[in-house]
């Protein structure tokens, strides 16, 4: 297993080839915070659950029931593990969460999977456009908006 920010990194990418993982590990605000085991392993959680989404999806880019599935289990309810910030949150940490693409230009990202140790966050691109090949993570680290 990873042991450092950096291996996590690393070793995410060698196992979802369906995302597009960015530097998590150049994020100051990450590179500040002590390596945490049980932070990797539920990152680690969370990248699975979307590169299955994606691997789950047509030929087309269109959901298979099986993609929809995880939609309904892992978007959906109170204790979603993956959300979007409310429409407060949105407006009030806009720049907080926009963020570059691997490709160039800026993402508003506010969808997250929720880490509840340490609270930290894993931003990602959402809804997934059907175009596109792989699912872009941008950011890993502390929730941004906390105050």
């Amino acid at each position: 297993p990873a042991n450092s920010w950096a291996s996590l990194v690393e070793k995410a990418r060698q196992l979802f080839p369906n995302l597009d993982i960015a530097q998590l590990d150049k994020n100051n605000k990450l590179e500040r915070e002590a390596f945490d085991a049980s932070v990797r392993d539920r990152c680690m959680a969370l990248m699975r659950i979307l590169n299955d989404y994606v691997a789950m999806l047509n030929a087309d880019g269109s959901e298979t029931e099986q993609a929809r599935e995880i939609v309904t289990n892992y978007f959906n309810g109170e204790r979603a593990l993956f959300s979007g910030e409310s429409i407060t949150n949105q407006r009030n940490f806009k720049e907080d969460m926009t963020f570059q693409r691997s490709g160039g230009g800026d993402y508003f990202a506010h969808w997250h999977g929720k880490i509840s140790h340490r609270y930290f966050r894993l931003h990602f691109e959402w809804p997934f456009r059907k175009n596109q090949e792989k699912l872009e993570i941008f950011y890993l680290g502390p929730k941004l908006t906390k105050s």
